[in-house]
């Protein structure tokens, strides 16, 4: 092979980009990369334009870790999302950030300092059950098995390993069942002072119509209309914008029982800035809501107010998003309907139509179980 460049090029048979090996110190060759070229001048190019930026440096394929490899593997701008990106592939700036999230999280920990050629499926099994045994969610444990078998799938593309180790995710049964206050606790904690209304707020409106966090601190002054609220975007705390659509793409209409009516209206005359376009859950800005995980705070400062404490809590599995759960058990032992239940969660299957909607004045059963829940004297 030794044509006196410090790289060669090549086709494999029947392929149809070219392939380069270059040179290293020790007279022997690196294992092939492909240069992503079908002309053989273009990919001489390529050669030479490595050699320049690696300064005449070899990479010994066989020698590059995990970090080296997938340090910003996951970024907005690089070669990874702008190949999804171009390619039509449906791909969003916040699932980036939390594929890297996870990847620096989970993975960086265990493969960071291993050669890419070490990585076996025993390896990858022991990550695996490592995050089973420490108590993870199914669904988080296979995000990080998706997130490295993204990136191994990109280093067997650029022939730095032989194969890709295959491993079984973990069954989703894994996941933690969502935990739920019960009537009574609910209606306990609604009654003591909050040191925080707007929290206060935020949480009542959540447990009394079972909206998603992000539709929540979304809502606006505009979409508040006395007995009932539309919901028509939902804020992405991480990329801190207004999402122009809810997370399933749908508007809905939820109505709200009266002491709910009374804590919004006091929550909008106290409001600094006072706009159709204003924020109903305010923060210390006009320009973004409260922040969701100070309501989760103060959440959790009241459920100790009434004598749940923080390992009860954790056991239980109790956090903001067991309104959403709370609310939909409220309704079915009720016996409401599935379909109205869903038109009011936003939920949607193949079994409710897409053009399902229920008129404020369809919905008295569920009108009736808010208001024995939620009858509790405006204290805040």
């Amino acid at each position: 092979m030794d044509n006196g460049k410090q790289y060669a090029i090549f086709k494999r048979k029947g392929g149809k980009f070219y392939y380069a090996q270059f040179k290293k110190s020790d007279g022997t060759w690196t294992n092939a990369v492909s240069t992503k070229e079908t002309a053989k001048t273009r990919a001489e190019a390529w050669c030479v334009n490595y050699l320049q930026e690696n300064a005449g440096r070899i990479i010994d394929n066989n020698r590059v870790t995990f970090q080296t490899f997938s340090g910003n593997f996951f970024d907005w701008k690089g070669e990874w999302a702008t190949d999804k990106r171009a390619t039509g592939k449906r791909l969003s700036e916040r699932q980036c950030i939390e594929n890297q999230r996870i990847t620096d999280r989970l993975l960086m920990p265990v493969f960071g300092d291993l050669r890419l050629n070490d990585i076996d499926k025993n390896v990858i099994k022991n990550f695996r059950n490592d995050l089973f045994n420490k108590g993870l969610s199914g669904s988080l444990i296979n995000k990080a098995l998706c997130n490295l078998n993204t990136i191994l799938n990109s280093a067997y593309d650029k022939d730095l390993i032989k194969a890709i180790p295959k491993v079984e995710k973990v069954s989703n049964k894994v996941s933690k069942i969502k935990g739920v206050l019960t009537i009574e606790e609910t209606k306990k904690l609604f009654s003591i002072t909050w040191p925080d209304f707007v929290a206060y707020a935020m949480n009542i409106t959540a447990a009394s119509t079972g909206l998603r966090r992000g539709e929540l601190l979304a809502l606006q002054i505009k979409n508040f209309h006395g007995e009932y609220l539309d919901i028509e975007k939902s804020y992405d705390q991480i990329m801190k914008q207004l999402n122009s659509t809810t997370k399933n793409g749908r508007t809905r209409r939820v109505i709200i029982p009266g002491t709910v009516q009374q804590v919004l209206k006091k929550l909008i005359d106290i409001n600094p800035y006072r706009k159709p376009d204003s924020f109903i859950f305010f923060s210390d800005t006009p320009e973004r809501p409260i922040h969701g995980e100070y309501v989760n705070a103060c959440l959790y400062r009241a459920m100790s107010a009434i004598g749940i404490s923080k390992t009860e809590r954790e056991e239980r599995h109790i956090t903001f998003h067991s309104w959403r759960a709370a609310f939909n058990s409220w309704l079915i032992n009720a016996r409401v309907p599935l379909a109205k239940v869903m038109s009011l969660t936003g939920h949607l299957s193949r079994e409710m139509a897409e053009d399902t909607y229920f008129r404020t004045d369809d919905l008295q059963d569920v009108k009736q179980i808010q208001e024995s829940i939620f009858d509790t004297p405006l204290l805040n």
